[in-house]
């Protein structure tokens, strides 16, 4: 399983070396389960390298996230939850917050971002690709 709630989740990560097992609310795992997003019910979350065993990062004051979306060629990995989505680096540093987010096409480059009925797509820009467009060329 990708997502686990509940004890699920508790009992998962019961083996890891991170603070407030018992506060545990959703475990989600990276496609090749070697890193685990930790949501606590104070709403922050622990990335944790399963392999190392290591705390890779902790973020504060996060909505919660409920869903691993996938890593993109440049090692970013999506998390989505329910008022938007988190993009975090390679170094699984959050680098954006999307709001309203509620989706993403990692092969094509879109997200998806909806209010009520509305879904709009918009596309998805590496920052090496806005600093290109920048450059007027």
């Amino acid at each position: 399983e990708q997502v686990l709630m509940g004890d699920k989740a508790v009992e998962a990560v019961r083996e890891y070396s991170i603070e407030k097992p018992d506060y545990v609310q959703y475990v989600l795992y990276n496609e090749e389960k070697t890193v685990c997003f930790i949501q606590y019910w104070d709403r922050s979350l622990c990335v944790y390298d399963v392999n190392t065993n290591t705390v890779l990062n902790t973020m504060e004051g996060l909505t919660y996230m409920e869903w691993f979306l996938g890593t993109d060629e440049d090692g970013n990995s999506y998390l989505l939850g329910v008022n938007g989505m988190y993009v975090l680096n390679k170094e699984m540093q959050a680098v954006a917050f999307i709001p309203q987010a509620r989706g993403v096409d990692l092969e094509n480059k879109k997200v998806y971002i909806g209010w009520m009925e509305e879904v709009y797509e918009v596309p998805l820009y590496s920052k090496e690709a806005i600093l290109e467009m920048g450059k007027g060329e």
